[in-house]
């Protein structure tokens, strides 16, 4: 079973997509943060479930659900998404997978967070949302194990 099985049971509206580089299998699914039921009529899923080449999921709401969120509302632990890491820890992160996910979860927060300090700045907050992307794909790098 592909950790990916794991998530897809809990989602409404999946549907196979096209998959890119480094993606073995690609979804599209309604986000359980904010289309429990499914889409509203007019609209598509917003969720981009992805299993990684590494054996990972990457979950993506284009309504801007955090990876947090999505899986409160599946009922899911990160660990259960994250690849297997017979190596250990991850470099300069404890915790293997498991670090690279509180990590990125840290990430989501100090986004959410960026939008009301940086309210009045289109510029600061466009400056951190960078920041973050940055820092999201050097631990997706660091999970398919290369360099951060």
């Amino acid at each position: 079973m592909d950790k990916i099985d794991i998530i897809l049971p809990r989602l409404a509206g999946v549907r196979k997509a096209p998959c890119r580089a480094g993606i073995v299998q690609s979804y599209r699914a309604c986000c359980p943060a904010h289309q429990p039921e499914g889409p509203k009529p007019g609209r598509s899923p917003s969720l981009s479930v992805a299993l990684s080449e590494s054996g990972g999921v990457l979950l993506t709401c284009h309504g801007g659900c955090s990876f947090l969120e999505i899986i409160g509302a599946a009922g899911v632990n990160p660990d259960d998404l994250m690849p297997d890491n017979r190596r250990g820890g991850g470099p300069g992160i404890p915790g293997g997978p498991a670090g690279w996910a509180s990590a990125a979860a840290l990430a989501d927060a100090v986004a959410d967070a960026a939008a009301d300090v940086t309210a009045g700045s289109i510029e600061a907050y466009a400056a951190l949302a960078s920041a973050v992307a940055r820092f999201r794909a050097a631990a997706r790098q660091a999970m398919k194990g290369g360099a951060a």
